[in-house]
């Protein structure tokens, strides 16, 4: 299968797609100049859980069955790309942020 360029092209695009959603999330934003305080804090919870959700996705076995097939034929610009171009990287940085700062948020609302 590893000889195989039409799986792999296969395997190359379906990352392509991946990367592709996972910005869709990780390039949200929001303009804080409209909505609420409490619309605020719940966009970023919202952002938080949506983050987790994608890095439980992407430890699956599948997930990694795809990238080691990639690495092993040595497809490293799909593999690399994956890495750089999806901005996981930096928003999940900064829903750790947000995760400290659940404590605070409490106070200010209540039902988080």
């Amino acid at each position: 299968m590893l000889n195989d360029s039409s799986f792999l092209n296969t395997l190359h695009a379906h990352v392509n797609q991946w990367i592709k959603s996972i910005q869709s999330v990780t390039k949200l934003s929001r303009d804080v100049s409209s909505g609420t305080a409490s619309q605020e804090i719940n966009f970023w919870l919202s952002l938080e859980r949506a983050l987790e959700n994608i890095e439980t996705q992407l430890r699956s076995d599948e997930v990694n069955m795809v990238m080691d097939c990639l690495r092993n034929a040595k497809r490293f610009h799909a593999t690399v790309s994956f890495i750089a171009d999806t901005g996981l990287k930096d928003a999940t940085d900064l829903g750790e942020l947000l995760h400290c700062q659940k404590p605070r948020l409490k106070i200010l609302l209540p039902r988080i």
